[in-house]
């Protein structure tokens, strides 16, 4: 958010307060959390509101790297953490946690390009492609401001971001907009560069408001920003609070101009305050003056310098109990190897509400992967209970409860999530998270195997390449989970992402090493002809071309599918803590990289198209059989998959039927009627266009 309405001031103004920039053979710093709101912000045609086209998502984020690479910029990528020092923001934070969340309940066509519902994975897939790139990626403790103004300060680097905080810190910050900064050829420099607006605090503060350098931080406190709002505590006068924004600038110059120093103006304001709130401002003031002091001393940044160069072992990361957590994982979770959330979990207690694109009437999908979610917290957990369990047991010692954050409804509702210790009859003991690097791998993989309940199954999970086996893992534990909740998933829809993850292997060769078993999935795909994958990829595309005559049904009496969309998120929370505890026992298995081929809209069109098919057609092949079976040798693969769902325990529907939701109304899909063109349109799964124009 930033400080009110002090970016748009300036944008509106830009041509006082902004340079002209070409920026070419440098370095610059990157706010990492801001540029990448924006930069998804501006992807069309993700879908968000259909579970979100990865591939397209992953191929914008690398454009923007390949033009930083393409101008010689080289960024230092640098991610908020999931602290937050003294709960200073906690406030701030709710709030859009809970428009967030309003956010992805209210997503539908209509609204996806302006609803800001980051997908999942979003973050995986950006840090993935600067990566890609070998730009340097840093994901702080904290909040990463105060560390990245720092280390801008102390390098002489401008700050990439859209973030007015940093426009009272002194330094030079390059106003990051999407339709303003533009990639583009010099023919001057004779090199590629990048156009884009410089602010210069000095020149704002000084030569248009008379400020001076010393108290460029009242300037935030005053106007407010996401730690302190003082127009809320009466310190403004009714007469400066009604004027618009430049006239509040005008009067709170003149009324730092009227001041003796610093220390007298925070006196000033906190003889204001009421006395219950005092102490809180007083912090924050005093925080706020104690960043300036050391951005004006040239203080190198405390974390993010030796992160840098390697050097952070002496800064470790400390846990609720007051215990430092392994060098290990802070080392990794510092590379951008975890999301930043996992570290409330060991250092607060706490795990926060992800907002996702949900059917209102519906449980919180991450209840569809609590098993595994309590197996990552308890590994983390670990650090202060050694002998934590992970399951949930009534009959054992509690050990420490978690305060998690969950949608129920419309509204955020904390639940208590208690862990206890484990008891000596116990099968198995939590992976201490100080001595996994220590473990052997068969140990990890069976601790996995066990979360995911998939040992008997263990073969099956063989047959398909290493980068998958996840995935396959993911879809295992979704047709097994015992959550009353949580809605079975049907096993046309397991086969809808079995092909999906197929579709990107077969036209790749699978190594050797991976396809020795008989019959496995790897060998297949070796198989697999170009000729065939040609026409198998026609046909598929096919099944997701719909007839005027059924999209005139689909629109008039079903509408927009929110159901349809929740069930495969249930799924894709599955995915990402499977992924994420993959990662937290450093890889039993490979990892697997969803932008190559996870894509929520295919799999919305496939479960539409089966539900139609099914009312036409009677038995006989699977609809995935059908559209490929001139494709002799991409056959073979499909019928394997089939024989898979339909002889092993994975694909046992269940024997009860659930009964038709009633939040999808006739009334809701009349509201929703023109859904269907839109995502046709922005689609490339529901695309008519030719084969070779991919």
């Amino acid at each position: 958010m930033g400080i009110r309405g002090l970016l748009t001031f300036v944008e509106d103004n830009q041509d006082k307060f902004l340079v002209d920039c070409d920026l070419r053979s440098s370095t610059i710093i990157v706010d990492a959390n801001n540029v990448l709101n924006k930069l998804y912000d501006t992807c069309t045609g993700s879908n968000a509101a259909f579970g979100c086209d990865y591939e397209k998502v992953y191929s914008h984020f690398e454009n923007f790297c390949s033009s930083l690479d393409s101008c010689k910029v080289k960024p230092i990528m640098v991610f908020d953490g999931g602290l937050s020092v003294d709960n200073r923001k906690e406030m701030t934070r709710k709030t859009r946690t809970s428009d967030r969340m309003t956010a992805g309940i209210s997503c539908n066509p209509f609204c996806q390009e302006r609803n800001n519902v980051l997908p999942l994975f979003v973050k995986h897939i950006f840090t993935a492609a600067c990566k890609e790139y070998k730009f340097q990626v840093v994901q702080c403790d904290y909040e990463a401001d105060e560390e990245i103004a720092l280390l801008s300060c102390n390098l002489k680097y401008p700050v990439l971001s859209g973030d007015s905080d940093f426009m009272i810190y002194g330094i030079q910050l390059i106003l990051y907009d999407p339709p303003r900064v533009r990639f583009s050829w010099c023919n001057k420099l004779e090199s590629n560069v990048i156009s884009c607006k410089m602010f210069d605090t000095d020149r704002f503060f000084q030569k248009f408001y008379l400020v001076e350098r010393k108290y460029y931080p009242f300037v935030g406190i005053i106007l407010g920003n996401d730690y302190i709002r003082l127009e809320s505590l009466e310190f403004m006068s009714t007469k400066t609070r009604n004027k618009d924004i430049n006239g509040r600038l005008e009067d709170i110059s003149k009324w730092l101009k009227s001041q003796k120093d610093p220390t007298s103006a925070s006196e000033k304001i906190l003889s204001t305050v009421p006395q219950d709130k005092k102490e809180k401002v007083k912090k924050i003031i005093d925080y706020s003056l104690g960043i300036d002091l050391r951005i004006q001393n040239g203080e190198a940044p405390t974390l993010v310098t030796k992160i840098l160069k390697k050097e952070e072992q002496d800064t470790p990361i400390i846990s609720k109990n007051g215990k430092a957590l392994p060098q290990w994982f802070s080392t990794a979770y510092r590379n951008c190897h975890f999301p930043s959330w996992i570290l409330r979990i060991v250092c607060e207690n706490k795990s926060g509400h992800v907002a996702l694109v949900e059917e209102e009437s519906r449980p919180y999908s991450l209840f569809s992967a609590m098993d595994i979610f309590r197996a990552i917290s308890a590994v983390l957990l670990s650090v202060d209970y050694p002998e934590i369990s992970w399951k949930e047991s009534s009959d054992n010692t509690k050990a420490v409860g978690i305060e998690l954050e969950v949608r129920v409804g419309r509204n955020l509702k904390q639940q208590r999530v208690l862990f206890y210790n484990r008891q000596p009859t116990d099968s198995q003991q939590v992976p201490q998270l100080r001595d996994i690097p220590l473990l052997s791998p068969r140990v990890r993989l069976d601790f996995f195997k066990d979360v995911l309940k998939i040992d008997e199954l263990s073969d099956i999970v063989d047959l398909f390449p290493n980068n998958l086996k996840i995935f396959i893992c993911s879809v295992i534990f979704w047709l097994k989970t015992k959550e009353n909740q949580v809605s079975k998933p049907r096993k046309h829809q397991l086969q809808s992402l079995v092909i999906m993850s197929l579709m990107d292997k077969i036209p790749c060769k699978v190594p050797e090493s991976e396809s020795s078993s008989n019959g496995s999935i790897c060998q297949l795909c070796n198989k697999v002809c170009t000729k065939d994958c040609l026409v198998a990829k026609r046909k598929l595309r096919e099944l997701f071309q719909v007839t005027q005559e059924f999209k005139d049904k689909y629109t008039k009496d079903e509408g927009y599918d929110k159901d349809t969309v929740h069930t495969f998120v249930e799924f894709e929370v599955i995915f990402l803590c499977a992924t994420i505890l993959n990662q937290l026992l450093q890889y039993p298995y490979p990892e697997s990289n969803i932008m190559t081929f996870y894509n929520g809209p295919f799999l919305y069109w496939s479960d539409k198209v089966y539900k139609n098919l099914k009312k036409t057609q009677k038995g006989g092949k699977s609809i995935w059989m059908e559209k490929v079976e001139k494709a002799s040798s991409f056959h073979s693969l499909v019928k394997v998959v089939d024989t898979i769902i339909e002889h092993s325990e994975i694909g046992k529907s269940n024997s009860k039927k659930k009964s038709k939701k009633k939040g999808n109304s006739k009334k809701q899909g009349a509201s929703n009627s023109g859904a269907s063109n839109r995502f046709a349109a922005s689609n490339r799964f529901a695309s008519l266009l030719p084969l070779d124009s991919d």
